[in-house]
């Protein structure tokens, strides 16, 4: 019976990312992920990921998965994951995660597909219970345990999670009714988004790239108390602006990460290519535009990876205003390279080079400990 339950199920489940869900929806059948009897075994191997404190403030966990294709032939199948997420001690309060995924035509192939997903959790043990399901009722399960504590090292963080929650990745971040912003006086502050690969390395920018740059915004907007955000997201390697909110809200970051999927970094056109000052030509624009506006911010903030470019501003660029209000800082997120590797902060970008004229600041950010000490370092301004 829970078998012909699911099988409705995932017909009826509508395509989507992996969500939370109302477990009463479910009903007590599907709420139950234990085996049944005879059930169908589908060959598939599960590897849970350690939970890890991200820049949101909120521990990461989850898993993924590699599949043979050979199991797919034809074209039609999907797959339905179902995650049962039960904190220690309150197994009457567990949360549910859904998913569906829909397979495009699978040639005759020996192929393995990996996929992953994920969710946020707060600090506390949990137990992850994990099924996918196809359309011809065969079942992939694992169970495993979690455990979310912090490190010494990040012992000073204020967690925006509380104890024994769970949430999928949603890019708003907690819901208002949850946040706890910091006690400092509001500001009115500009945030100019660098959206680029996290490692300069690379020229494609990757699923990770994009919840990381959205969920540091996302978490900044949440604890730094503002009268007022002004939101440009910025490509150098396209040399333009992708958005620009002079009354931004967090209710609105889909709008923002809709921005970035449309950008395409691989496709630049050529005169772009040309334009070799047009990288600090875009932040000299940028910057003189915000500092003569008639209501300047009180922080305007650089957020995002340092950039494949060196040039400093020309001479004749903007110089430091006398008695500016604006205080600037330049929140420079970097990747952890190899034991070895160079430091990318060995290598002042163009951004860097920018701010440091402008007698701003560069923080360097690799760990969500750096990430909370720069927003305490942005409330404590003179």
């Amino acid at each position: 019976m829970r078998r012909l339950l699911i099988l409705v199920w995932l017909t009826a489940l509508p395509l989507s990312a992996q969500v939370l869900i109302d477990g009463a929806k479910l009903g007590p059948k599907l709420r139950d992920l234990s085996p049944l009897p005879g059930e169908t075994h589908l060959n598939c191997e599960v590897f849970p990921m350690r939970p890890t404190l991200n820049y949101g403030f909120r521990f990461q966990s989850g898993y993924y998965v590699r599949i043979p294709m050979s199991q797919f032939p034809g074209e039609g199948h999907s797959w339905g994951v179902l995650i049962k997420v039960t904190p220690d001690g309150l197994k009457d309060s567990p949360s549910f995660l859904v998913n569906k995924i829909l397979l495009p035509k699978v040639p005759k192939t020996n192929v393995h597909f990996e996929m992953g997903g994920g969710f946020l959790v707060g600090p506390g043990r949990y137990k992850v219970e994990w099924l996918l399901f196809d359309d011809q009722s065969r079942v992939c399960r694992k169970t495993w345990q979690v455990n979310a504590q912090l490190t010494r090292a990040e012992s000073a963080v204020k967690l925006t999670i509380p104890k024994n929650a769970v949430t999928d990745y949603s890019l708003r971040g907690l819901p208002p009714a949850n946040i706890q912003t910091d006690d400092a006086k509001a500001i009115r502050l500009t945030v100019f988004m660098h959206v680029a690969p996290i490692s300069m390395r690379r020229t494609t920018l990757r699923s990770s790239d994009r919840m990381t740059l959205l969920g540091s915004l996302s978490t900044l907007l949440e604890h730094v108390p503002t009268k007022s955000v002004r939101l440009v997201a910025f490509s150098l390697d396209q040399q333009k602006e992708i958005f620009h909110s002079d009354r931004f809200a967090r209710s609105s970051i889909d709008e923002v990460a809709k921005s970035i999927d449309q950008l395409e970094l691989g496709l630049v056109d050529i005169k772009v290519l040309q334009n070799r000052r047009g990288p600090v030509e875009l932040l000299s624009e940028m910057l003189e535009h915000e500092l003569a506006a008639p209501d300047p911010s009180e922080v305007v903030l650089f957020l995002g990876p340092g950039t494949r470019y060196f040039e400093k501003l020309p001479p004749s660029a903007i110089e430091p205003i006398a008695g500016a209000q604006s205080r600037l800082l330049f929140f420079q997120l970097h990747p952890i390279f190899r034991a070895g590797a160079p430091p990318q902060e060995s290598f002042p970008d163009s951004i860097s080079q920018t701010i440091s004229k402008l007698k701003g600041k560069t923080l360097h950010i690799r760990t969500p400990g750096d990430f909370a000490k720069a927003i305490r370092q942005l409330e404590a301004r003179n």
